[in-house]
């Protein structure tokens, strides 16, 4: 069957209310923002929109309630252009997040979310086997281990965006292709703080493994070879959804079979735009603002 679908996105999908701050409130404080930000968000519903939005061919499996927080997600990303096919319309609500955005850019994140609900997951394995590559959050664990088990069996790549160390993220670096994860997962699932034996750490997990160190770059261990790729410097405003870019476009990438170092400098720059302007879904960049001069 030919693929028609570069990278097949799983995870949750939200709508962010972003407020930009001057300095974390304190106990009892009340605070005003200096802006306030919304828009779609999470990391695998960024993900499909960077695909989308780079020029490649994403769909987004989640879950949307039937009220206004998942009909506004619905029309970005559509803006967006990535398809709706496989997004299951529940009586949940629609997870919602609250974001702290500091002066460098930072943020802190709170996020609502009801229990995963029980849908017909064989229903997306049609679309999955048109698909090169599979991208999954660990937010929605039936959904993403589905997945992962049903691309193993389809020789389908996977990769795993493990941001933070629960079970599910444990549980899934174990068994996709690729895991990519967040410094702060990384010092969790090792005991280690330095980089390199964080990296050989998370290789008893998986094979292939990026670990991203914010401005630092990110260093890799992919098909054998190893290396570092650092950051492109840029005028910071919000890193809400950068790491979220970043596996949206290494994604893709690899979903082109490029080599990793290409792959990776190609997510990197990605990230690095979408930290120059506010939001995950809105942030996203279009392929002409990574060429190079």
């Amino acid at each position: 069957m030919t693929a028609e679908i570069d990278v097949f996105c799983a995870g949750i999908a939200c709508w962010d209310l972003a407020f930009s701050v001057d300095r974390d409130p304190l106990p009892d404080e009340k605070t005003l923002s200096r802006r306030l930000d919304q828009g779609g968000g999470g990391p695998a519903t960024t993900g499909a929109g960077t695909v989308a939005s780079l020029g490649g061919r994403s769909t987004l499996a989640s879950y949307l309630g039937k009220d206004w927080i998942g009909e506004a997600v619905k029309s970005q990303l559509l803006e967006k252009g990535v398809p709706l096919d496989c997004i299951f319309w529940t009586g949940m609500d629609t997870p919602l997040s609250a974001i702290l955005v500091k002066p460098d850019g930072k943020r802190s994140i709170v996020t609502n979310k009801c229990p995963e609900p029980e849908v017909d997951l064989e229903s997306l394995v049609p679309t999955l086997q048109r698909s090169r590559f599979l991208l999954v959050d660990p937010h929605w664990p039936k959904l993403a281990t589905f997945l992962v088990e049903k691309a193993r069996d389809l020789d389908i790549p996977s990769m795993v965006d493990a941001g933070s160390l629960n079970e599910a993220s444990m549980n899934l670096s174990r068994r996709v292709d690729y895991c990519v994860s967040s410094q702060v997962f990384a010092e969790c699932a090792t005991g280690l703080k330095e980089p390199g034996a964080m990296l050989a750490g998370l290789e008893e997990f998986c094979s292939n493994v990026v670990i991203t160190l914010g401005i630092e770059g990110s260093i890799w261990k992919i098909a054998g070879k190893s290396g570092s790729t650092p950051a492109y410097p840029v005028d910071v405003v919000d890193t809400t959804g950068a790491g979220d870019i970043f596996h949206g476009a290494l994604a893709l990438a690899l979903s082109r079979r490029e080599n990793p170092a290409q792959a990776l400098q190609f997510a990197s720059r990605a990230a690095a735009v979408g930290c120059t302007r506010p939001g995950s879904l809105s942030a996203v960049p279009k392929f002409e603002e990574l060429i190079m001069d």
